[in-house]
C-alpha cells in the first residue's frame, strides 16, 4: 500500500517528516510518479496514472514537479484532453526548469502508450507532433 499522508488534515510535509518511515516528501512523490508510470505503461490505465500524478504533486515542491507535470501532459493528451495538455505544456515550456529531457519523456510516454494500447489521439499525435522540441 502506498503512503496516504495527503489524506490527512494539515501539512503533508510536516506529516511525512514527523513519521517514522524515513522518507522525505520528495521520496513519496517519486513513488507516486513511478506508480503512475507503471499504470500507464503496463496497464494503459490513464485514470489511475492521472490520479497518481495529482497525488504526487501534493508531496513535491514546485521545482521538483517537472517529471510529474511532464507525465501529466502525456496522460491528459492521451485521455482526449488535448487543449488542457497543450496549456500545461506551454506553461511548462515557459519556465526555466523545463528541459529537453522533460520534453523527451512526454513524447516517449505517448509513443509507448500508442504502440501498446492505441488511443484516438495516436493518429493525430503522429501527424502533428504537438510536443516537438524546437
Amino acid at each position: 500500500a502506498l503512503p496516504k499522508f495527503h489524506e490527512l488534515e494539515g501539512d503533508v510535509y510536516e506529516a511525512v517528516n514527523n513519521s517514522s518511515l524515513g522518507f522525505t516528501p520528495k521520496d513519496i512523490g517519486a513513488v507516486y510518479i513511478g506508480y503512475a508510470q507503471a499504470a500507464l505503461i503496463f496497464k494503459g490505465d490513464l485514470i489511475t496514472a492521472n490520479n497518481a500524478l495529482d497525488i504526487s504533486l501534493k508531496y513535491l515542491q514546485p521545482y521538483e514537479q517537472y517529471p510529474a507535470l511532464s507525465a501529466k501532459v502525456a496522460t491528459l493528451y492521451l485521455s482526449g484532453q488535448e487543449q488542457e495538455a497543450m496549456v500545461l505544456y506551454q506553461k511548462l515550456r515557459a519556465t526555466n526548469g523545463f528541459s529537453e529531457m522533460n520534453n523527451h519523456n512526454i513524447n516517449a510516454a505517448i509513443v509507448n502508450f500508442c504502440e501498446k494500447f492505441g488511443a484516438a489521439q495516436c493518429a493525430s499525435y503522429t501527424e502533428h507532433q504537438p510536443f516537438e522540441w524546437r
